[in-house]
């Protein structure tokens, strides 16, 4: 197992395992307040739902080559009244190079028991934690507790530089856990040693975040 996880802002990362790289949840210019634009690269991308700030395609360039790994795919209401208000969330789990890694976008509420048993025995799981349009910190941290990934990575939050005004902080998440880690850049890379921990990535900034394959 060697996976690279490059958070890219907001809830988008760029995975890459082996020769394969996927993008998950990219955001359109001038979406995020305090965000620069994003121009990445990769073999694949991935969206939980078509909102601009996860689903804006247009800012990622396709290789052409079919990356190599196994997705599996849970639908899971945006919203805490079945989907009514900001429809419907898809739950990505991928498995990349032998890591087994869940992206869940704009989740609203905790998973049922099914889906939380399938969520169980990950290797890194990408949670938002800013409430208002998703699960709030504290459901974050009872989600986390409750699948127990190796690696917790919080996204969808604001801090003083970034961020919907509207959502919440990302201290209301790493309060709650004791085994934060922060990042010195926006990379993490997964191996079968990597210990179990709560990491944050840096924020990479700049003019625009380009990642080539």
């Amino acid at each position: 197992m060697n996976v690279t996880i490059e958070w890219l802002g907001h809830s988008c990362f760029r995975l890459t395992g082996g020769d394969s790289s996927i993008i998950l949840d990219p955001y359109a210019d001038d979406m995020i307040p305090g965000l620069a634009p994003l121009r990445a690269a990769g073999d694949a991308v991935f969206c939980s739902h078509d909102h601009d700030d996860h689903g804006f395609i247009g800012n990622v360039t396709l290789s052409g080559r079919a990356p190599a790994l196994q997705v599996e795919r849970l639908v899971v209401p945006h919203d805490d009244c079945g989907g009514a208000q900001r429809g419907l969330n898809r739950i990505h789990i991928f498995t990349l190079d032998g890591a087994r890694i869940a992206h869940f976008g704009d989740i609203g509420v905790m998973p049922d028991a099914t889906q939380l048993d399938r969520l169980r025995g990950l290797d890194a799981a990408f949670i938002p934690v800013g409430g208002h349009d998703t699960i709030d910190a504290a459901t974050a941290d009872t989600l986390a507790r409750a699948i127990e990934p190796r690696v917790v990575i919080p996204m969808h939050y604001r801090t003083e530089g970034f961020g919907f005004g509207v959502i919440g902080t990302l201290d209301a998440f790493t309060s709650l856990r004791g085994d934060v880690q922060y990042g010195e850049n926006n990379c993490l890379t997964l191996t079968d040693d990597t210990p179990a921990q709560t990491f944050v990535p840096a924020y990479c900034g700049g003019d625009a975040c380009e990642l080539p394959v």
